[in-house]
């Protein structure tokens, strides 16, 4: 619930996950430790120990902590938002029973490593159960909303030029620009979920628009 209210209040989750493990306010949180903590969010939601999480950090966002630091960080995240723990737990259960894992709009991704016996692929396999379902859902939604532009996008104002993970790159024409920021950006922020589960986001999708004349 902890997490949930965050998103659902528009916070920088980031932001409060400093402010969490530090006890600093928001105006004392410099930009390392709001790195540390994106590193903390990113990494732990799927699962990761304190001694992955570390590493992780150093590789991902070159932010450097201890062991004792990303154990420390570690206890705080799960004790702010124990609720995430019980989901690991599930998911954990889900694909040691059924070997594979299933997103809220019925996509199976299937993970028959969990029956390896090697330790670290029956690990990876559990961590690819939790993180699955999560990012796998991102992608969906991304990819139900240009199938909805698509539908509606004139050949003469614009097209689809590209799309990674939850990002669309569209070339729009000039006059039309501002019309079709507005309208893709309200499509993306509400997708037709409906059509396939019967289940609801309980947080408001937000999706950043940015117009410029490069794709970069």
């Amino acid at each position: 619930e902890n997490l949930l209210a965050v998103f659902a209040e528009g916070r920088d989750v980031h932001l409060e996950t400093a402010m969490l493990v530090t006890g600093l306010p928001a105006d004392k949180i410099t930009k390392e430790l709001r790195k540390k903590a994106k590193a903390v969010n990113f990494g732990l939601i799927y699962g990761m120990g304190a001694r992955k999480l570390m590493e992780y950090a150093k590789e991902k966002y070159e932010v450097y902590m201890t062991l004792d630091e990303a154990t420390t960080w570690r206890k705080a995240f799960f004790t702010r938002y124990p609720r995430l723990l019980e989901w690991h737990r599930k998911q954990r259960q889900e694909v040691h029973e059924k070997h594979q894992v299933v997103s809220v709009i019925g996509r199976v991704r299937h993970l028959n490593n969990i029956l390896s016996s090697d330790p670290q692929i029956a690990a990876e396999a559990e961590r690819q159960a939790i993180n699955s379902p999560d990012q796998g859902l991102a992608s969906d939604i991304t990819l139900l909303s240009a199938v909805e532009v698509d539908k509606i996008l004139p050949p003469s104002e614009g097209k689809l030029a590209g799309l990674v993970h939850d990002q669309t790159l569209y070339i729009i024409r000039e006059d039309r620009m501002d019309y079709w920021r507005d309208k893709i950006k309200q499509i993306m922020e509400n997708p037709p979920l409906s059509r396939f589960t019967s289940e609801k986001l309980t947080v408001p999708l937000g999706v950043d628009v940015t117009v410029s004349p490069y794709w970069s």
